[in-house]
């Protein structure tokens, strides 16, 4: 299998990345090595797993969601809050204290990785692929996969890693690059 731009890491950075790709009509594809896209956002029997608000200062999530038809509100914020730690007794913190505006996403932050994800043809994803290796070649890369029941390759000119930094760190210390 070949592809121009092969990208690593199904969650919300893989997937803007992708979408890009698919509105400029540019060949990739995407692998993601559980069965299941968004990365650290998930939905479970309609709750959120993972991120649930982001600030007025991310415009870009702001532009996303605009983009994507995908309305947002402000975070309920009125109100006492109360702070519990195990270790410290219980505290109430007073709304003034705490009073910063944050966003929600309508039906949930899931909501932009089903966006994304529809605007990508189905066939530009691999699911259940985890990367083994990637392979410097003269032609680009080869990137090994380790799928459930087999194993596979893809050849690229680029790699792209849309994993979280401190993911990308530990699973790079186990990929082997071989000139």
């Amino acid at each position: 299998m070949h592809t121009d731009n092969l990208i690593i890491g199904g969650g919300i950075s893989g997937l803007y990345l992708a979408s890009k790709f698919a509105d400029q009509e540019k060949d990739f594809l995407l692998v993601e090595a559980r069965d299941r896209l968004g990365g650290r956002i998930d939905n479970h029997k309609g709750l959120d797993l993972g991120p649930t608000w982001f600030w007025p200062g991310q415009r870009r999530m702001t532009t996303l969601c605009k983009n994507l038809g995908i309305s947002v509100f402000e975070q309920q914020n009125q109100g006492d809050m109360l702070y519990e730690d195990p270790n410290v007794q219980s505290e109430r913190i007073p709304s003034q204290q705490y009073q910063m505006t944050s966003y929600r996403v309508d039906g949930g932050i899931s909501q932009i990785i089903r966006g994304l994800e529809h605007k990508i043809p189905s066939a530009k994803f691999l699911l259940n692929h985890q990367v083994r290796e990637i392979i410097r070649t003269e032609d680009g890369l080869t990137v090994n996969l380790n799928q459930t029941t087999n194993k596979s390759s893809v050849s690229a000119k680029r790699v792209f890693l849309a994993l979280p930094p401190r993911l990308a760190a530990r699973n790079m210390a186990l990929l082997r690059f071989v000139e």
